[in-house]
This record gives C-alpha cells, structure tokens and sequence, in this order.
C-alpha cells in the first residue's frame, strides 16, 4: 500500500514533503526515491526508536531531516528551516505492528505486559488520542469483518 500512497501525493521531484508520522520510514523513502536532489523530506515521529529506523533506512539520501517531536510542531519546524511552502503532507495514524508487538514498549494486547507506554513518556493527552485511535481500529475491524 505504500506505492499506492505515494502515487496519490503526485510527488514533484523538486518538491518539500512532510511525513508528519515517519514510524520506519516506509513512505518516506518511497517519496525520498521520486526526489532530485533538489527536493526535500522531512520526518516527524514521537518515537525515538522508530527514527533510528528511519535514519538507518533512509541513509542513502541526504535531503531529508527527522525531528523527534509531534506533529503539531510542524509550524514552527517549517519556521527554524526557513520553509514556507510544501507541496505535501503525510499521516499514517495509528501504531505499527512492531509497536504492538514488541512486549517491551507497552502497548501490547497480545502479550501479558505491562502496559507503561514508553513510546508517549508521560504525555497525557497523546496517551488518549492513542487509546481513542485503538478504540477506533478495533471498530474497524469489527465492522469490516461483519460485512
């Protein structure tokens, strides 16, 4: 699927790009592999983990920047790099099996853990969000899986 995101961001090989939820780094180097040199990715994550993935994958290239904050930094990012315009933003919501999977981050269902959340450190209201984006996935399921 992540050929099929990227194709609809119409990507322009001189273009600015904003992954707002980097994770792995996936759709950044698929939009990173359609660039110029000229053109410019810039990741954002809350996971710290996830953009030392990032890092290593997207290693080859040199016009991309991570930042460790939220989404809602953007702005002020955008302002520090001297950036006023982008050609296009992207959000992948939701947690990564790897999240899920990995006992040790605190986010399992599947494994009897405790559930600390190290990915939000402490962060209340993106805590809730999380909470709300699972309750919503589970619906999801729910639905699709009736039909």
């Amino acid at each position: 699927m992540k050929d099929e995101v990227v194709d609809l961001l119409d990507i322009k090989s001189k273009g600015i790009y904003m992954d707002f939820t980097i994770g792995f780094g996936g759709h950044s180097l698929n939009i990173l592999n359609k660039l110029d040199p000229e053109g410019y990715l810039i990741g954002m994550d809350l996971d710290p983990y996830a953009l030392d993935e990032s890092k290593k994958k997207l290693k080859k290239h040199n016009n991309f920047s991570l930042h460790n904050q939220s989404y809602s930094a953007f702005p002020q990012i955008l302002e520090k790099m001297g950036i006023d315009k982008v050609d296009g933003f992207l959000f992948d919501l939701g947690i990564s099996s790897h999240q899920v999977d990995s006992e040790h981050r605190g986010f399992s269902y599947m494994k009897d853990s405790k559930n600390h959340n190290l990915h939000y450190r402490g962060s209340l209201k993106i805590f809730i969000a999380f909470v709300f984006t699972i309750g919503i996935l589970f619906l999801i399921k729910y639905f699709t899986q009736k039909s």
